[in-house]
This record gives structure tokens, sequence and C-alpha cells, in this order.
């Protein structure tokens, strides 16, 4: 509910937040409501390690990292598949945001790949930004929880001094990279 509030409701509105006046209540609680995506991440963290944790002890890093990839893009391309017909419905046309001929394919399936943040490259939607982050967790999990139980306060301390100084400007991973490790 949060992140559909986020969503719905979210507008420009002034930083800092005008409490007592200029913004409404309603992008107020839009533009808090944002912290689901760090929910989100804590919670991927905390999932991934718990899977990990219960695997087969014959399965290879290689082989849980794949799997796990691959039902995080099964999810992901079941809503990407959906949503791109409903553009030609809602006036989001996929031939105007790809364009045509091969270029538009190539646009077409790096956003497929939830990989258009990193091409800077046209998309039907701007909020798949997420998948980029989460499949950067996805595929360095085994390397980030090995580090997260030898040294938390390696990945710890500057993560977060990231997270609270530059927020999601600069890389969304790294920014997003404290709460996972949280959730490790």
């Amino acid at each position: 509910l949060m992140l559909l509030s986020h969503h719905l409701f979210f507008g420009q509105i002034a930083t800092p937040i005008h409490w007592f006046g200029g913004d409404s209540l309603t992008q107020i609680f839009a533009t808090i409501f944002k912290v689901c995506v760090t929910l989100f991440a804590i919670i991927s963290g905390y999932g991934l390690t718990e899977s990990y944790r219960n695997k087969n002890s014959q399965q290879s890093d290689c082989n849980f990292v794949y799997e796990k990839t691959k039902n995080l893009m099964k999810q992901y391309w079941f809503m990407f598949f959906l949503f791109v017909p409903l553009g030609f419905i809602f006036g989001h046309n996929p031939v105007n945001v790809y364009g045509t001929g091969m270029r538009g394919i190539f646009f077409f399936l790096i956003d497929a790949c939830g990989l258009f943040p990193i091409a800077s490259s046209p998309t039907m939607n701007y909020t798949w930004w997420y998948i980029e982050a989460a499949l950067f967790f996805y595929l360095l999990f085994p390397l980030i929880y090995k580090i997260m139980k030898k040294h938390p306060w390696f990945l710890l301390i500057p993560t977060y001094i990231l997270f609270a100084k530059y927020g999601a400007i600069y890389c969304r991973e790294i920014f997003w990279l404290c709460p996972f490790c949280v959730g490790i």
C-alpha cells in the first residue's frame, strides 16, 4: 500500500518537506512512503540469506544465484509483458517509447532485461528501476553474504555513509546496498 500510495500521489514537493503549509498531507505521506524501497531491500537481503542457509549443500553458489535470479526475472517478465501491451491502450505506445528497427528492438530487449537504467535507454515504466538494483544484489549475493559474515562493518559503515549522505543520486546499487546488508 505504501508503494502504491507513493506512486499514485507523489509530486514534486519542496525539500525539506514543509509540514505546515505548501505541501498537501497526501504528498507528504506519499514522499515518506518511499521508505518501502528500503524495506524491499532489507527483505531481499533477509530472504536471500535464509534461502542460502537452507539450500542443499550440493548446490553451488552459481546454481543458487542462477535459480534465484531466474525466479526474480520470471516475476518481472510477467509484469513487463503484461504492461507493454497495455501501453497501446493507455497511450504509451511501445513503438513511440523504444523506436523502430534494430534500435527499437535493442531498447526493448534492454528494458526486458531490467537494464534500462544502466544503459540510459528508454523504458515503458520508470518505476522498474529497482529491478536493476535487485539483479545486482542477486548476482553478487554470495560475495556480499561472505563479506557480511566475516567483516560486516566493512560494508555497513561505508554504505551507510553513502546511503545517508548522497541518496540514490549517483548509484542506486550502492545506495540500496546498505539496507540489503542490514537484511543479511
